[in-house]
């Protein structure tokens, strides 16, 4: 992955200003698209690993979300979609991926989120300061 982003650097350094502006070669947008998404690929499974250590660490799922520009709905999907692979790897390799324990502390942490965006959705929240509208 760092050959890519040091190869995608040297692209940068090295285009010409029609390259850079749109007027480059079709050979130029390809090599740089694909290791655009070498690099991109890498940071997603990066970014879920690191979604999975600030809840375990105690991070909101709020704060998550807002940290990526997401909603609580998307944090948990590829969290689940992560976590589950890691414990099918865990389950056949044990000491990799991650435990049992691990998983389920994340995915409490997960559930509780889930209940109360659910009940603010609704309107029905107990949280002090958080008044009842009706009709909304």
């Amino acid at each position: 992955m760092w050959q890519a982003v040091q190869a995608l650097q040297q692209g940068f350094e090295a285009a010409s200003a029609a390259e850079l502006a749109g007027g480059g070669s079709a050979a130029y947008y390809v090599r740089q698209a694909g290791l655009e998404t070498v690099v991109a690929d890498r940071m997603r499974v990066w970014a879920v690993i690191s979604v999975h250590r600030a809840l375990w660490a105690g991070a909101s799922v709020a704060e998550l979300a807002q940290a990526i520009g997401s909603t609580f709905e998307q944090v948990a999907g590829r969290w689940r979609v992560w976590a589950d692979g890691q414990r099918r790897l865990n389950e056949h390799c044990p000491g990799l991926g991650v435990s049992a324990g691990e998983y389920d502390r994340v995915d409490a942490v997960l559930a509780v989120a889930s209940a109360s965006t659910v009940e603010s959705r609704s309107g029905s929240s107990t949280r002090p300061g958080c008044p009842v509208v009706e009709g909304k």
